[in-house]
């Protein structure tokens, strides 16, 4: 089966996600996701219902909510209307909680809360959309093999800890189902593909601030099976703890959280390497076709957060043409 190819945008403008989102649809891309932050951005869910309207074939859905800043009936009750609206187009992905949370001073679900609301969304909206789960460490991961439809293996593109969390995520799908079924593995990094390679270091200071994001979320909480480099591991916890959420995912050098890694060329470099996919289309191409290989991954997430993300997206569907069309091949 193809890798699928899923684009995620941020709504700071809900015209320009209908226009992105469309964009995306007549690509060819299967599914679009729509972050969830409404202290910092639009909210999600007239975005989403905006989108679904605009579209005739995309998936689409919050990439990801939350059942802290929204109860699960509301999750609830916008997936069934998102799936009358839209049949077969709706999903819903939802996580414990972190930038839409954090900048609220709130905490993450924790295990049993986030469990419970996914299970009572199951049975206030049955066979309304697939469920993605964002599984950041193996515990979450074997919780998403018994609950969810799609995984979201939030360590980045390290195989070694995709492998992990993979693993982990069959183990809870054995433990729910015999081996019934498969949940799917999916993967996210943070995309910026450049004309040529002159365009790149503009390209790795615009996405510099995406990559500190999402390295604060996956190291957050714990190193444990994250095959973080142990020299690494305590450098990275002094200088995200300076994390501002005020400027969450951002992208640009005028972004604070940009310099938080600046006296560490090395951690830059890695949070860069682990959490980005940014080059010319060759380059990029090359690169998501390994990892999704040695990770044996269903599908790939690709941010679309740049200050372009209408010649971004229109440079994916040309790099991932083949991907995005199996048929043409």
């Amino acid at each position: 089966m193809a890798l699928k190819l899923g684009l995620y945008w941020i709504p700071g403008d809900i015209r320009r996600a209908v226009d992105l989102v469309r964009l995306a649809d007549d690509a060819g891309f299967p599914i679009f996701g729509v972050c969830d932050s409404p202290i910092l951005y639009e909210d999600a869910y007239p975005v989403i219902t905006a989108c679904l309207a605009a579209t005739t074939s995309i998936e689409i859905g919050p990439n990801m909510t939350n059942p802290v800043t929204r109860h699960w009936s509301i999750h609830a009750a916008t997936l069934r209307a998102h799936d009358h609206l839209a049949p077969g187009r709706a999903m819903l992905g939802i996580a414990a909680g972190d930038g839409a949370v954090h900048s609220l001073g709130l905490r993450p679900a924790d295990d049993t809360t986030f469990e419970d609301a996914v299970q009572q969304i199951r049975k206030a909206a049955p066979g309304c959309g697939r469920i993605h789960i964002a599984a950041g460490g193996p515990r979450r991961a074997r919780l998403a093999g018994r609950l969810a439809d799609a995984a979201l293996l939030g360590c980045g593109l390290d195989v070694t800890a995709l492998r992990a969390l993979g693993d982990a995520l069959d183990l809870g799908c054995l433990e729910e189902h015999m081996g019934g079924r498969r949940v799917e593995r999916w993967a996210m990094a943070h995309l910026n593909i450049v004309e040529s390679e002159r365009d790149l270091e503009a390209a790795r200071a615009a996405t510099l601030p995406l990559a500190v994001a999402y390295a604060r979320h996956a190291f957050s909480t714990s190193f444990a099976s994250k095959n973080v480099p142990p020299e690494f591991q305590q450098p990275f916890r002094e200088r995200l703890a300076a994390y501002r959420f005020t400027s969450h995912a951002v992208p640009g050098g005028d972004n604070p959280n940009a310099r938080l890694l600046a006296d560490r060329p090395d951690l830059e470099d890695y949070a860069m390497t682990r959490f980005t996919i940014v080059g010319t289309a060759d380059q990029c191409r090359a690169r998501i076709a390994r990892v999704a290989d040695e990770a044996n991954l269903d599908g790939l997430w690709l941010s679309i957060v740049v200050p372009d993300p209408e010649i971004l997206v229109q440079r994916a569907a040309e790099a991932f043409h083949d991907l995005l069309n199996p048929e043409a091949r």
